[in-house]
């Protein structure tokens, strides 16, 4: 039986945790807690490299038609809820953006940023991470195709590659091509593909990168908030915080399970049933929770106290989440049972 990663667990609950949080900063216009906390999707694209990073990919149509599944089959059903609320409350939207949510295309101009932008049904602008993530994807077929042992590569040489692939990333984010989300899923690509050590060291050395690029950041930002933003600003030195944030938390947090997942109370808490099922529910949580924070049915735009509005979006981000963490759960089984009786017809035939 194949052991749980506690902190890929822990970590896609604790991203899903920023995303709201960052979210519901920005509606109520607190602009520290949305910049503090907007990390989630960085963290969310570690995980998702780190995961490939030593999987074996046989055969790369199953392996798009899985993550087809998993991703886009959430996607389209809320997208087909907030279309229905958008018609209801005659929201304005493109009905040309329609064939970017099935095709996982509606993050375009956010990956290509002076590609003119298609006004996206309310609620899904923030879905933009499947495009990423889909590229991403794509790529990672592309490295799995080089076939090569990345751990028998002399050091310098990835150094070099590694630095190569920074200074592009950011010149090519300077000019609004924003392949620094890229760069983030294959870090967490190659720190599993290359067995990167946990230890006192990694936390200390991403703990003084991180430190280094968000002081950078404020210095940049007191500039900014004076003279407007720039773009070596919003596209290199604010991604640059973020990833090195991410790379902090990651080793930071497999640090203290790595020193703690032996202990019976912390063992419990990682192998408990609840913190599972939250696991679960961070995507669909992530898909749902939008239309409740930025549209017209958003809570934050009722004349109530601030406490009630988080508590009435977050209760319902989680009740929504639910409904469709099931339904996806039965589609999937629905998928599934051809294949099955497939496989059992053929074992009956062999017999």
């Amino acid at each position: 039986m194949k052991s749980k990663n506690y902190t890929v667990l822990l970590l896609r609950v604790i991203a899903t945790l920023f995303i709201l949080t960052c979210h519901v900063g920005t509606a109520l216009a607190i602009g520290f807690i949305a910049q503090s906390f907007n990390v989630g999707v960085q963290i969310f694209l570690f995980i998702s490299g780190f995961l490939y990073g030593r999987k074996l990919i046989e055969k790369p149509l199953i392996f798009i038609k899985n993550r087809v599944i998993r991703v886009t089959i959430p996607v389209i059903i809320y997208v087909i809820a907030c279309l229905i609320v958008a018609l209801c409350v005659n929201s304005k939207f493109s009905w040309w953006s329609l064939p970017l949510y099935v095709f996982n295309l509606q993050g375009y101009q956010h990956f290509i940023e002076f590609i003119p932008a298609i006004k996206l049904i309310e609620g899904t602008e923030h879905l933009w991470f499947i495009t990423v993530l889909f590229i991403c994807y794509g790529l990672t077929l592309l490295v799995k195709l080089i076939k090569v042992d990345f751990t028998q590569v002399k050091k310098w040489i990835l150094v070099l590659i590694f630095s190569l692939c920074v200074i592009i990333a950011f010149v090519a984010a300077y000019f609004g091509v924003r392949l620094d989300y890229i760069l983030v899923y294959f870090i967490g690509y190659f720190v599993s593909a290359l067995a990167v050590k946990t230890n006192w060291k990694s936390v200390l050395i991403t703990f003084i990168l991180m430190c280094a690029f968000i002081a950078l950041r404020l210095v940049v930002k007191k500039y900014c908030d004076e003279h407007g933003d720039i773009p070596v600003y919003t596209q290199v030195v604010m991604p640059l915080s973020y990833i090195t944030m991410t790379l902090f938390i990651y080793f930071g947090l497999d640090w203290i399970v790595i020193h703690t997942k032996e202990k019976k109370f912390f063992s419990s808490i990682y192998q408990s049933k609840v913190l599972e099922f939250m696991d679960k529910l961070s995507y669909p949580i992530y898909v749902v929770h939008y239309i409740f924070i930025s549209s017209s049915v958003s809570f934050f735009s009722l004349d109530i106290h601030v406490a009630l509005k988080v508590t009435l979006f977050l209760i319902a981000s989680v009740a929504a989440g639910i409904v469709l963490y099931f339904i996806c759960f039965g589609i999937n089984k629905l998928i599934a049972l051809p294949e099955r009786k497939k496989g059992e017809d053929g074992k009956e035939q062999r017999s």
